[in-house]
């Protein structure tokens, strides 16, 4: 049984007629990396504004594991003193909150902010400041740290360097991430579980290894040979391929696949289209929420 940080139970939030979450039920692993993954109106918001206490429940519950788990978030967009440098906002949250001030400071080495100086705020790039808002969210050294699209608005480079400053806190600090992102690219590089949410119910959960494993390539077929049907399913009896599927003259075989089996069936056909495609984290979403693939 794997260590749980985190437990829901029946958690449900209805906003007037919209019923945002429906009964959420689920344990969060600790120690890993998870990947929270849904569409806009999803519901993935307000279930993370549960979890950290910024919205309440209107039935259900949230417990932690033990009662000393403390818990840091970016789930709305941090509020900072613009004018005022990243160490007078460190230190001012951690006057608020009770935390060392010496030891609060620290946390922006963590996030790679502390050769900022006097530099204020406003002349802040937007990963600096969503470094910043990480460093606030870890002033009272959370064992989870729940982020709400941290990468929004980034460039590819501050996605890159965001991604780095998450495994450390991970891999170093020994933090449980939960994590909510659009970018679902980015996300299938860092994750090491995943929660898939649609709708306001939580569709799957799962761990990254066992997803890849149910990932694999496709190629598409089509042809008008006669016998073309039987010259597949015969690869799959051979476990040349694990799946065939047909649409008219048009057939889908599934991978992992024995090359050679595959061409030298493939090359006695007149083929029309040969078209390979990768099933990705989006691909199987979409599938799980009943849309196109």
């Amino acid at each position: 049984m794997e260590n749980i940080i985190l437990t829901t139970s029946q958690l449900t939030k209805q906003y007037k007629k919209t019923l945002a979450n429906d009964n959420v039920t689920l344990q969060l692993p600790a120690g890993e990396i998870i990947g929270f993954v849904g569409e806009n109106g999803s519901g993935k918001t307000t279930l993370l504004r549960m979890l950290t206490g910024i919205a309440f429940p209107t039935s259900g519950s949230v417990s932690f594991t033990h009662k000393d788990i403390r818990i840091g978030a970016m789930v709305e967009s941090p509020a900072f003193f613009s004018n005022l440098s990243a160490g007078d906002n460190i230190r001012f949250q951690a006057r608020l909150c009770g935390c060392d001030e010496k030891e609060a400071l620290k946390t922006l080495e963590t996030v790679g902010l502390a050769d900022t100086g006097s530099k204020r705020v406003r002349n802040f790039s937007l990963g600096m400041k969503q470094r910043l808002g990480i460093a606030m969210a870890l002033l009272n050294a959370p064992d989870l740290l729940i982020l709400d699209e941290p990468t929004n608005g980034l460039d590819p480079q501050g996605i890159v360097d965001l991604r780095g400053l998450l495994e450390r806190l991970a891999y170093e600090k020994h933090i449980t991430l939960l994590v909510s992102s659009h970018i679902l690219s980015e996300l299938s590089q860092l994750a090491t579980y995943y929660i898939f949410i649609n709708h306001g119910v939580i569709v799957e959960t799962v761990r990254a290894d066992e997803l890849r494993r149910r990932f694999g390539k496709t190629v598409t077929v089509v042809t008008e040979t006669p016998g073309a049907a039987e010259k597949f399913d015969r690869l799959l009896a051979e476990d040349a391929v694990t799946g065939v599927s047909a649409n008219g003259n048009s057939y889908t075989l599934k991978g992992p696949f024995d090359y050679n089996k595959l061409f030298s069936a493939v090359s006695t056909l007149d083929v029309s289209s040969f078209e390979t495609r990768e099933q990705t984290l989006e691909t199987y979403y979409l599938h799980l929420k009943g849309g196109a693939v």
